[in-house]
């Protein structure tokens, strides 16, 4: 029963390494599918999920002289899959990171702002000391004295009202 189960976690060793070969073709390609990738994450978590299982269920059947080189064995190769499994994930972490990168990048700078957003800015520039404004709270066009050479007032205009102020 020992060489039997010895067979299949060498089985699944192998399954596991051919993986990780997929995975080095994946990481050196341009053109690789983020999905693609998680889909071997999982295939390789679950390989890892097996051979813990065949690893207790050997070390139950395994004679105390060969025990601790069977525990020996199997925590290195463990600690070396364990640290392909992350470096996996930090693969699909920074993909996906430069993936919404590039989206940010390309897409239209504006896609965040309001189109329909008032005007938060002033049309022109206006010397504030000689055109009073008794409220923010609405949206105002004003109109320089200067923009009116044959008229010395100040414009000020929102949607409920117009103001003149004289100058």
């Amino acid at each position: 029963m020992d060489s039997k189960l010895k067979s299949v976690r060498a089985g699944h060793k192998g399954a596991v390494t051919k993986l990780l070969v997929k995975f080095d073709e994946l990481k050196s390609k341009t053109d690789t599918e983020v999905d693609e990738v998680k889909a071997l994450d999982d295939a390789v978590t679950q390989k890892q999920k097996t051979l813990i299982d065949l690893n207790n269920r050997l070390l139950e059947q395994t004679s105390e002289e060969n025990l601790e080189q069977e525990i020996t064995d199997s925590d290195e190769y463990m600690y070396e899959l364990d640290c392909k499994i992350r470096q996996i994930r930090k693969f699909i972490k920074s993909f996906e990171t430069s993936t919404i990168i590039s989206h940010d990048i390309v897409g239209p700078s504006t896609s965040r702002l309001n189109p329909d957003a008032y005007n938060f800015t002033p049309e022109a520039r206006v010397d504030m000391n000689t055109c009073a404004i008794d409220s923010m709270n609405q949206q105002y066009s004003i109109h320089p004295c200067s923009a009116y050479p044959s008229v010395r007032e100040c414009h000020v205009s929102s949607p409920v009202r117009t103001e003149i102020f004289q100058n």
